[in-house]
């Protein structure tokens, strides 16, 4: 496995998962291995969504969640898998409305909407959907847009790294819309983000 043939990494109670793209998409659970210092394969799992590109892992609770993705000959996808760790089955998860990109925040799992306008929208487990959060002024969020999670704060980040900065305890909504601070963008280009992650110093 080409170490640039990793796409994804996430963390459940179980380990490690590593999503790997060589000819089709391969799940390795990684754990780690306190005699060598290193990391192990556990074991392998095969996601139901095999053929496909640009899929987005997310750990929530003791399930692993993957979202969306496209290939060559097929259009960005609504499906979403789930994958328990606990009985080492994946099962099909309700649709997103749209392929969005998604973030957790203290076990809830966020979602922004941004075909029709740019909405936050907040999963719910009993229901198995995904209620308006917020709504965003696109004139500062620039879709398209990634997100990334720091303590209780999702930041927004979309074309030119601008930012935008939600807190999801003291958000205020005026009109449907959320009251949040933003900055940017931090370039001139017009870059547009792919994928955004957190490391701790």
């Amino acid at each position: 496995m080409a170490l640039n043939a990793a796409r994804g990494i996430t963390w459940t109670s179980h380990g490690s998962h590593v999503i790997c793209r060589e000819a089709g998409i391969k799940c390795y659970v990684l754990a780690p291995d306190p005699s060598s210092r290193c990391f192990r394969i556990m074991h392998i799992i095969e996601p139901p969504c095999s053929g496909r590109k640009g899929v987005t892992i997310e750990a929530l609770d003791k399930r692993l969640f993957l979202l969306g993705g496209c290939s060559y000959v097929h259009d960005a996808t609504d499906e979403v898998y789930c994958y328990d760790a606990s009985s080492n089955r994946w099962s099909a998860a309700a649709p997103m409305p749209t392929a969005s990109p998604t973030v957790v925040v203290d076990g809830t799992l966020y979602m922004l909407e941004q075909s029709m306008g740019t909405k936050l929208m907040r999963w719910q487990k009993d229901t198995k959907g995904g209620p308006r959060f917020g709504e965003l002024s696109d004139k500062v969020t620039r879709p398209p847009c990634a997100l990334v999670a720091i303590g209780r704060k999702i930041h927004v980040i979309g074309r030119g790294l601008s930012i935008v900065t939600v807190d999801v305890d003291t958000a205020a909504r005026v009109d449907g819309f959320l009251v949040t601070t933003s900055v940017g963008p931090l370039v001139e280009e017009d870059l547009t983000p792919e994928r955004c992650t957190v490391i701790t110093i």
